[in-house]
């Protein structure tokens, strides 16, 4: 036979020319046509891993499009093991040819883009909160567990062997249904008297307990009549107040809403109040928790911490996921913590799972006047705000169109005249 026979496979050409023997070119030209389809396929996933990181990074609401700022790290953990699995090939493959190194510069690119949102929350980045000698029962210390219950679950038993029993001065629930009410408030009724709820059936119900007195608590609903939200003022044993937000906004889902205004407009309104009540009324101490149907490195969430000038106690110590509670490959920092500056952190850690699709989160901080010494909050540049004045006009126009009913629109003009004051200040 010889390299013109029409009867030699194309693909088992260098085989053949590499032994001269046909049983063995026959081997080498499976294994070579193996090769060159595992390359295919890698090639397709790092166009697919592209697509994931592109996605994100495009500044419109579109579901979509918002889905894909939730997996950045499973993005970067599968760029990974295609980057490695495509040297691996190239190997037995005799090396690359000089555009086959395409490929995996790509894939570095990917790895890159997607560790330089996530590395602020691995433990060897730059800690946002510093760390408090206070104990956990100390005058200036608040202790708070946040739970996101799932309505449909009805591991009522198991959430209170969890939770019950932990010393903490206060525990916030989402997802809460009069019969989750019922339930903790049975078990929390001595323990922590002071109560606030709004249970609702459609997954967006929220319930507050503390043993520690409040303030001027209500439910708001700050966006639209069906997502509720709890405000107030907590009183430390100290007697110092604390300004508290307990937040669950509708996420951008195909069975929730088909864009992330709502959310985005929610989140951006509260930090706007945040920013001007510590404006107007000096740093008064605050803290937002609850499930905001968000990731820690989102661009909604880091803008909501610039207008705010909020920070993440998680930020140089670990994700801390608390969903999916029962999927370990599909895990998201989705329920939130933010302290203002006058906070140090005693304790932050994920709890056992309660039957919920999300794990409790526990955090204790101490509130303590030098803090904010030490560590300053973020601030808001003019781009910024200019994007936030966007986010709230996307939510104006659906409810103008009749997508959502709410309340933004309603109060436009003073929306854009705090943005628009903001943007003078900072200019």
């Amino acid at each position: 036979m010889t390299s013109g026979d029409p009867r030699l496979k194309p693909w088992a050409f260098r085989g053949f020319i590499r032994c001269g023997r046909r049983e063995v070119c026959t081997t080498l030209g499976v294994l070579d046509l193996a090769l060159q389809i595992t390359a295919v396929v890698l090639t397709v996933l790092t166009i697919c891993w592209v697509w994931v990181t592109v996605a994100a990074e495009l500044p419109l609401p579109h579901w979509p499009l918002r889905m894909w700022d939730f997996p950045r790290i499973q993005a970067l953990a599968f760029a990974a093991i295609t980057f490695v699995l495509y040297f691996v090939v190239a190997a037995l493959h005799d090396g690359l040819a000089w555009w086959e190194w395409i490929v995996p510069w790509v894939l570095l690119l990917v790895m890159l883009r997607q560790l330089h949102w996530v590395w602020p929350y691995l433990q060897w980045a730059k800690q946002d909160v510093s760390r408090s000698d206070t104990s956990a029962d100390d005058a200036h210390a608040l202790n708070i567990v946040i739970s996101n219950v799932l309505t449909p679950n009805d591991a009522y038993q198991r959430w209170r062997d969890v939770i019950g029993d932990l010393d903490v001065d206060i525990i916030a629930c989402a997802e809460t249904d009069q019969r989750w009410v019922d339930e903790i408030g049975q078990a929390l009724s001595e323990s922590h008297p002071h109560t606030i709820a709004e249970p609702r059936d459609n997954l967006y119900g929220m319930a507050l307990w503390s043993r520690l007195p409040l303030h001027d608590a209500a439910v708001e609903h700050v966006v639209q009549d069906d997502i509720p939200s709890i405000h107030g003022q907590v009183e430390l044993r100290s007697g110092e107040r604390v300004h508290f937000h307990c937040l669950h906004p509708r996420p951008p889902a195909p069975q929730e809403s088909d864009s992330s205004a709502p959310r985005d407009a929610e989140l951006i309104v509260m930090a706007r109040r945040i920013a001007k009540r510590r404006e107007d009324k000096g740093k008064r101490a605050t803290i937002v928790m609850g499930d905001l149907n968000d990731v820690a490195w989102s661009r909604t969430t880091q803008l909501f911490q610039q207008i705010s000038g909020l920070l993440d106690p998680r930020r140089g110590r670990g994700l801390f996921n608390s969903f999916h509670a029962h999927h370990w490959w599909v895990r998201f920092p989705l329920d939130h913590v933010l302290v203002s500056p006058d906070f140090r952190l005693i304790e932050m850690k994920r709890l056992p799972e309660v039957g919920s699709d999300h794990f409790p989160i526990l955090i204790r901080v101490a509130l303590e006047p030098t803090a904010s010494e030490g560590q300053e909050g973020p601030v808001a540049e003019e781009e910024d705000l200019d994007e936030a004045r966007t986010r709230i006009q996307r939510q104006v126009e659906r409810e103008a169109n009749g997508v959502d009913h709410g309340h933004v629109g309603k109060n436009a003009e003073a929306h854009e005249h705090d943005l628009a004051h903001d943007v003078e200040r900072q200019a």
